[in-house]
């Protein structure tokens, strides 16, 4: 009982039987069966025939073994999707790896995996059907119109940027900085290039910076005559971050150097109480 061989078979060549396929290549398919059995670190690398118009094949299993000194990895943990539309793509493309394309379970077992990652909102819009196998694709389908819309995550990334405070005096600027670079990269893997988006961007970066933060930024730049690269905006935001967390933490250590030295002297006095030479009263 082979999956993939059955799969593999009524795709790729509809006019050979199961059983023909198996018994032409059966030293590569008991093989097969007899490895993966008695070693489970065994990887499998799948091939097809050398022509499907032709009676010759090339084995489907082909064993590869993998060292055996390769550290187990853990098991893939998929986040519970919440209905945020820019955390859609993410889940979906990592759903669909780990759980549609496991041919070992079938598309019950799928939508009863699909509504235990999914958050209050989303389970809602697919709460009407009912787990069966025609209403695992009707759940991916609904739920992939609802919350695939790109216009609306980037609208939701551009907002972020603009609606986002202006900083203090001396404020970290690292949360400035981690909230571009995620809008960036979000951006691209949607499709867009942001690559010519530098001149609308560095003013919305700069006009965000607080007077010590702008002006390192301008201390920092290579030449205030072209048109900022957000990369180079995004390096020197990232070094003012390493700066006043390096102050801050100087200023940390040298407060508890403080502390103890109080408290030492402190318990100095307590336990070392001094007597007058005079009176000998404490």
């Amino acid at each position: 009982n082979m999956p993939h061989v059955t799969q593999y078979v009524s795709q790729n060549m509809p006019h050979v039987t199961q059983q023909q396929y198996v018994s032409q290549n059966m030293p590569y398919v008991t093989q097969a069966q007899r490895v993966s059995q008695n070693n489970p670190h065994v990887a499998w690398s799948q091939y097809g025939p050398q022509d499907s118009n032709q009676n010759e094949y090339q084995p489907y299993y082909i064993p590869q073994f993998a060292p055996n000194n390769l550290p187990k990895l853990p098991p893939i943990k998929i986040n519970t999707f919440d209905g945020n539309y820019e955390n859609w793509k993410s889940f979906y493309e990592l759903f669909i790896t780990v759980i549609d394309n496991n041919y070992t379970i079938n598309n019950i077992q799928k939508m009863q995996y699909l509504l235990t990652y999914l958050g209050d909102e989303p389970k809602k819009l697919v709460s009407h059907l009912q787990i069966s196998s025609a209403n695992y694709n009707a759940a991916l389908i609904i739920l992939e119109k609802r919350y695939n819309n790109p216009r609306k995550v980037v609208n939701i990334y551009i907002e972020k940027l603009l609606d986002f405070p202006k900083l203090n005096k001396n404020e970290d600027t690292i949360n400035l900085y981690d909230l571009v670079k995620e809008s960036i990269t979000g951006m691209n893997s949607l499709g867009y290039n942001t690559d010519d988006w530098d001149p609308i961007l560095s003013i919305i970066i700069i006009r965000k910076l607080d007077i010590h933060s702008a002006r390192y930024l301008e201390e920092n730049m290579l030449t205030n005559e072209e048109v900022p690269n957000i990369d180079t905006i995004l390096d020197i935001l990232f070094k003012r971050h390493q700066i006043i967390e390096a102050i801050r933490n100087n200023i940390n250590a040298n407060y508890s150097k403080k502390i103890e030295g109080k408290s030492s002297a402190k318990a100095f006095i307590a336990t070392n109480k001094v007597k007058c030479s005079l009176c000998e009263n404490e």
